[in-house]
């Protein structure tokens, strides 16, 4: 790994991520309204460029201001991005639906709402520099993380009340991760993350559907009505890439070069890394590295290709146990592989590249359900069940990986948070909450 500390964002404590701040009584002045210009520029260039590619000159030239007036208000342009990704989540995040009605009702519409709010464009690439601010900001990454934890508190109540009550059975954990598990559930994981298309009304409705269905009632009565989560993307219009002059190399030197290549882009991102960086760390000429991979986008193609290729571990399939006890031993082995290091790292970089380069993101999404859902189809035909749906397939996935919670947060998980996440996650395919 090239050993090099990244940037940080500014040191100073910043208020928790949970209300918009008061709104003043008095009216604006000149500096609020230059500060809130400069604000809504930022926001669109960050959201729509993300932050290596947002440029403060343009910031600056399209919120009519010198570009000293952003460092008035700015220390930086990672205060700058901290500020905006904070006040963009807050006002992304609209009032949720009543908890009136019958239990199946309510959860669907809190559901549905989970993914009209998420299927907003606008959101995804918060969503996405959230992902970008583990690297780079990890106070932000955790503050936007503990925020999107928050908003389903009311729901998480609701199911507590539920337990409490008899109407479901008791959760096998806490209230909190299984109203996360249920929007996870709804928005397939970071499947939009990694460049899929945004669903339609029409099929946000069915996947709401299903994912309360799966988490009342388990895979039984789901299974039948199982849609395409996260359906395959139409094909890729990107550009071939160029193919390289072949040169003799040593299979040794180009597992050098190419280590050292992903650890780059993997610590700075596509746009930041530095072939210059690489150069040196990999002890190969510039020269040799253009003729082998032409550029700078050849090279990041190759390198990940062979990564997602490499971490293509087959998964071993239980062979002990009854069918819930087999799917915690598959869930867990999913999960284990989905923490290491590395693989974080790669989903990271890849959810922040999903514009420039989907045919890798979505890729490396459609590798990974499907090495999961070969090892789930064996579990299932031994326990006498048909083949599973690959609606059921992405879910098991999402639920055995917990969705966003560990690729949007850096934080070691130890053996007893590990075991319970692949119990509840057996127990809701199998079983359902309201067994």
């Amino acid at each position: 790994m090239i050993s090099r500390a990244a940037p940080r964002a500014p040191s100073d404590e910043r208020a928790p991520l949970m209300s918009a701040p008061a709104q003043s009584a008095s009216p604006p002045s000149t500096a609020d309204q230059r500060r809130a210009r400069i604000m809504a520029v930022a926001t669109a260039h960050f959201l729509k460029s993300g932050f290596e590619r947002a440029n403060l000159d343009r910031v600056a030239a399209d919120a009519r201001v010198g570009k000293q007036a952003i460092y008035e208000f700015f220390r930086n342009k990672y205060d700058l991005f901290d500020a905006v990704v904070r006040a963009a989540m807050i006002a992304a995040t609209p009032p949720a639906p009543s908890f009136a009605g019958e239990i199946e009702t309510v959860l669907e519409n809190q559901a549905l709402y989970a993914s009209t709010v998420y299927a907003d464009p606008h959101v995804i690439e918060l969503l996405r520099a959230n992902i970008v601010a583990v690297r780079r900001f990890p106070e932000l990454a955790t503050a936007l993380h503990e925020f999107r934890r928050q908003q389903v508190m009311a729901l998480a109540d609701y199911l507590s009340g539920l337990a409490a009550a008899g109407r479901i059975g008791p959760l096998p954990g806490p209230p909190l991760d299984h109203a996360t598990r249920l929007v996870n559930l709804t928005l397939a994981g970071t499947c939009y993350l990694l460049g899929r298309p945004l669903p339609e009304d029409a099929e946000r409705m069915a996947q709401a559907r299903f994912a309360v269905n799966l988490f009342l009632k388990g895979i039984g009565a789901a299974d039948a009505g199982s849609p395409d989560i996260c359906r395959p993307a139409p094909p890729c219009t990107a550009p071939a890439a160029e193919k390289p002059v072949q040169r003799r190399m040593s299979g040794e030197r180009y597992d050098v070069l190419c280590d050292a290549a992903l650890d780059e882009f993997m610590a700075a991102g596509f746009e930041n890394a530095s072939v210059e960086r690489i150069h040196w760390a990999a002890k190969v000429s510039r020269t040799t590295i253009y003729r082998q991979f032409c550029s700078k986008e050849g090279l990041f193609r190759r390198v990940v290709e062979r990564e997602i290729a490499r971490q293509a571990i087959r998964l071993p399939v239980p062979e002990e146990g009854d069918l819930e006890a087999r799917l915690v031993a598959l869930a867990r082995s999913m999960l284990d592989l989905h923490l290491v290091p590395r693989a974080l790292k790669l989903h990271r970089l890849l959810i922040e590249e999903a514009l420039v380069f989907p045919e890798l993101a979505q890729g490396y999404y459609d590798a990974r359900v499907a090495r999961l859902g070969s090892a789930l189809a064996q579990v299932m035909a031994a326990a006498g069940h048909s083949r599973p749906s690959p609606g059921v397939v992405a879910a098991f996935h999402t639920l055995a990986t917990f969705g966003m919670r560990y690729v949007a947060a850096d934080r070691p998980v130890g053996e007893e948070e590990r075991a319970e996440n692949a119990r509840q996650c057996a127990r809701i395919l199998t079983r359902g909450l309201r067994a």
